[in-house]
This record gives C-alpha cells, structure tokens and sequence, in this order.
C-alpha cells in the first residue's frame, strides 16, 4: 500500500519532467535535420505503447503469481475453532458484540439470525432516511428520524465500549 502511494506521484513527476524537457535523442537522430528526424508524439502513441506494456507486465505477474503462489505460512482451516482472545477490529466490534448478546438471549441460529436481521434492517432504515421526510412543515418525521438515528449511535458505541470491555 505504501509503495504505490510513494510511486504514483514519482511516475507523474516523471511524466512531467519528460513533457517539459523532452526524451533524449539518439546521436544517430541527432545529427539529422529536425523535420526528418523519426519522432512519435507522447499523447496517444507513446502513452498507448507504455499503456500496453504496463499492461502486459501486470498479466505477466498476475500469471506467475496465480502459478506460484506465495504462502503466508500455515493456511486457514474454517472448520477449527477461532483462538482464544481473537476480536474484530473496531469497526465490526459492535456487530460482532450485538451478535454475542443475541446469541446468549436466543441460543442457537436464532440469535444469529436475529442480529443479521436487526443490522440489515438498520442499514435499510438508514438508507431511506432521505425518502423518509421529503415534504413535511412540522418537521416531526426529520425529528423522529433524526431520534432514531441518535439512539442507534448510541447503542453501537455502548456495545463497542461492552466489546472492548469483557475482551480485557
């Protein structure tokens, strides 16, 4: 992640650089008169044949990655049980605490199927809070919308806080 994010703006740079001062030419090109001088304008032939080379090498290395793959040590077993200690990171704490809740209220797949269920309907309420309160003068649906959406922020950073609590 970090290497293309310090490559990119080296190769813009680098672009830059050759659009203002130009590539070499070679003594053999040198020597002629500019007009019969062989020369391929960057925007499309140079760029199209650089394109298709970066292109070929990515399929390349994708190929010889998918042939000879790199282990990452012991491979994964879903069937074994998860180790002791593991927890999610922060962002999926909170499902994964609601899940552990519901799981005690609701033993079995109910519970699971309970939590899929409430943060499904969360995310559908969530994304239609926008078509909730189009055209309304009191305001009561915005305020009503606005209420649910607070309790629900509270809720997912209390069990957040319970997650990280009963992991220590």
């Amino acid at each position: 992640m970090v290497l293309p994010a310090v490559f990119l703006p080296l190769l813009g740079f680098h672009l830059w650089l050759v659009q203002r001062h130009g590539n070499a030419i070679p003594p053999s090109e040198e020597s002629k008169p500019a007009i019969e001088r062989k020369s391929i304008p960057f925007m499309p032939g140079f760029l199209r044949k650089d394109l298709a080379m970066w292109l070929i090498s990515l399929n390349i290395l994708a190929l010889l990655a998918s042939v000879f793959p790199w282990t990452l040590g012991k491979q994964a077993d879903s069937l074994t049980p998860a180790p002791v200690g593991i927890h999610p990171e922060w962002y999926f704490m909170s499902p994964f605490e609601m899940l552990k809740i519901l799981g005690n209220w609701l033993p079995g797949e109910a519970g699971e199927i309970a939590g899929l269920l409430l943060f499904t309907i969360g995310i559908v309420l969530w994304i239609l809070i926008p078509f909730y309160d189009v055209k309304n003068d009191g305001g009561r649906r915005a305020r009503a919308a606005h209420y649910f959406g607070l309790v629900a922020v509270i809720l997912l950073l209390a069990t957040t806080a319970i997650g990280y609590w009963t992991i220590r």
